[in-house]
């Protein structure tokens, strides 16, 4: 299930599939590096009281997902989404650079309760141009002998 999200997200994120009209008339802007981000909530276990839980909704989950709403209108989040009755949040965010990412990561209330993991994207378009380059190499190498 995790995967097929994940697909989604980036489909939308990248503009492919059913929704590539939307990025085609969209106005081109300097792109960052993409990521897939995933939050997992770190299960405290059954001797977390209830008032606890309280606190750490009404403190760091939602006013987490209140920055991340932030994070969309600003263009940091491109999509996002959360496993059906899961304890993940998934994105795809974009960034200038790694550094600037980990700055907004940290800048989340719950980032010190969360396990964050960040994976590095290459974008389509970028590992096509990479391949034929590496196509037209490897024929000259054939070519050659």
């Amino acid at each position: 299930m995790r995967r097929h999200l994940i697909g989604a997200l980036l489909a939308l994120a990248l503009g492919v599939g059913t929704l590539s009209w939307m990025a085609a008339s969209a106005p081109q802007k300097e792109k960052g590096q993409l990521y897939l981000v995933t939050v997992e909530f770190v299960d405290p276990g059954p001797m977390m009281p209830a008032s606890a839980m309280e606190n750490l909704v009404e403190k760091v989950v939602i006013p987490s997902f209140e920055q991340l709403g932030h994070y969309k209108e600003e263009g940091v989040v491109l999509a996002d989404g959360l496993p059906l009755a899961g304890r993940q949040y998934i994105a795809i965010m974009e960034a200038p650079s790694h550094q600037a990412l980990s700055e907004r990561l940290r800048q989340l209330p719950w980032w010190g309760v969360m396990r964050h993991e960040v994976v590095p994207l290459d974008r389509t378009g970028d590992r096509l141009k990479a391949d034929r380059q590496f196509l037209e190499w490897i024929q000259s190498q054939s070519a050659a002998k």
